[in-house]
């Protein structure tokens, strides 16, 4: 191993009577310059992932990330991920002298089954630059953004619903989503993260198959960024359905978006929905099964986005679109 500034990591998994537990030692720096003998202390993982949250909820996913930089060059990242998983995390409580570290720790919650109507927590946490720090986080009313959403839906069914995001680096090791059964139409409340460098994005199926799994219709929202207390009420699907342009509301080159309408020399290339509802950036989902691409039930009544291209012809005006239109 050639001399240098090197981190180290280790990962012990244990089965027991209290469940499936991760215990996560971190060694944020040490230096090579021969022979050397790293030690990671399982029992230094002393920390566990809870959260606290103003109304009662049960925990059902917990990540924990690591990006660690150096003096140069790109910065690595790790990541944990899991449901009905107990973390344990070393917290640290001294920088490294050679480049940086930051620690991202996330969960999502659920309100209890007699909740009358259900909520959601979906939160993020950054620890300081440079440390780890202890890993019981409280969320307090003030730091969430809350969203009060109507499903709006004909005919009852049991669809599914998804929430995922967190900071924009937490990207770069990847972000995990758990799909939820949701009964519809029905109402739910969620409570996310606000702040700079935090997005969300939110999406619902109208059916779901218990039988082979698979995933119909619905409505998908694009990635944003809510503000620490910021109220707002998202009215999926509800009537009147008409087109609409694709939207961008994050300046992030992890989330592109093809512009609606955009022209290259004689060739002019539109990319809309066809069936949105009245809420910036929400589109219809495609049409077709999403996990083995079998067909809907007719009774969904959701097209696939339009694409069209043609040439132009004169007296057409050049057109320019920019993200968002």
């Amino acid at each position: 191993m050639p001399a240098g500034h090197y981190w180290a990591v280790g990962d012990f998994i244990s089965f027991g009577g209290s469940g499936f537990r991760v215990r996560i030692a971190v060694r944020p720096q040490f230096t090579v310059s021969g022979n050397t003998t790293v030690r990671v202390a399982e029992r230094s993982a002393n920390s566990k992932i809870t959260m606290t949250t103003p109304r009662p909820a049960v925990s059902q996913q917990t990540s924990f990330t690591l990006i660690r930089s150096g003096q140069a060059g790109a910065a690595s990242s790790v990541g944990w991920a899991g449901t009905g998983v107990q973390f344990w995390v070393s917290p640290t409580s001294r920088k490294p002298t050679v480049g940086g570290l930051q620690a991202f720790t996330s969960a999502q919650l659920t309100s209890p089954r007699h909740a009358a109507v259900p909520y959601v927590y979906n939160l993020a946490f950054a620890g300081p630059a440079g440390l780890i720090p202890p890993q019981h986080f409280i969320a307090r009313q003030a730091s969430l953004a809350t969203v009060a959403e109507r499903y709006y839906q004909d005919v009852p069914s049991t669809g599914a619903w998804s929430t995922f995001g967190g900071f924009l680096a937490q990207f770069q090791s990847g972000v995990v989503s758990t799909i939820f059964p949701l009964k519809l139409p029905g109402r739910q409340i969620q409570y996310m993260s606000g702040g700079p460098g935090i997005v969300w994005s939110s999406q619902y199926w109208e059916f779901s198959s218990s039988r082979t799994g698979d995933l119909f219709g619905g409505q998908t929202d694009t990635f944003r960024t809510l503000r620490a207390g910021q109220r707002l009420a998202e009215a999926w699907n509800r009537y009147p359905l008409h087109p609409a342009p694709n939207v961008s509301l994050v300046s992030s080159g992890l989330f592109l978006t093809l512009p609606s309408a955009g022209r290259a020399g004689n060739l002019l290339v539109l990319d809309s929905t066809p069936f949105s509802d009245n809420q910036l950036a929400i589109s219809a989902r495609d049409s077709s099964a999403d996990s083995s691409g079998g067909p809907m039930p007719r009774s969904a009544g959701i097209s696939k986005s339009t694409r069209m291209a043609r040439r132009s012809r004169p007296g057409i005006p050049s057109i320019a679109c920019r993200s968002p239109c």
